[in-house]
């Protein structure tokens, strides 16, 4: 059985096990809003790390640039990763009777997280203090987090569903909600 949940959800249940799969994709503005950014942003960087090595640099100046480099190589992956999940990307939770495994995956690639359904309590909505500057940030759409479920694991939070809006994240958090009280 297939359920579509919104344009971005999909829901697979096979025997005992229930495949979540949500894409990463966002709106076209977004992605190409992306894109032009990384695309300036590699330019820039190219372009400071062409000045370093033409060799007119004293010493001062070498350590500010060399430091600039390093941030912006940072930036750079973190950039890119984030069009390259809104692009091609996607979140995979499958769920059996003894245990999680959820996956980002970019082409298909990420590491995989398991956990054991036994220790797994209290998935909810994730409340956050919309006037805080870190719920600000993550509601950004560069970034790749915004998880709008959350459960916790031996004491630490574990979030999934990665920029979903409020509908299909009812929707979502109830199929897990009837999935969790079928064994």
């Amino acid at each position: 059985m297939k359920l579509s949940i919104g344009e971005r959800i999909t829901v697979s249940k096979k025997d005992k096990e229930t495949i979540i799969k949500i894409l990463g994709k966002t709106e076209g503005w977004m992605n190409h809003a992306l894109l032009g950014w990384l695309v300036l942003w590699t330019f820039t960087g190219l372009y400071v790390v062409y000045y370093v090595f033409s060799g007119k640099l004293t010493s001062e100046q070498l350590f500010f640039f060399i430091t600039y480099i390093v941030f912006w190589f940072y930036f750079e992956i973190k950039v890119l990763y984030s069009w390259l999940y809104k692009t091609y990307g996607f979140e995979l939770i499958k769920i059996t009777p003894n245990e999680w495994y959820i996956k980002k995956s970019v082409f298909s690639y990420g590491k995989v997280q398991r956990y054991t359904r036994e220790n797994i309590k209290d998935v909810r909505k994730v409340k956050t203090d919309q006037k805080s500057i870190n719920a600000a940030l993550n509601k950004s759409f560069w970034i790749v987090g915004n998880e709008q479920i959350v459960f916790d694991y031996i004491g630490k939070s574990v979030g999934i569903g990665v920029h979903l809006n409020a509908k299909d994240q009812g929707e979502l958090l109830m199929q897990i909600r009837k999935i969790m009280k079928r064994k």
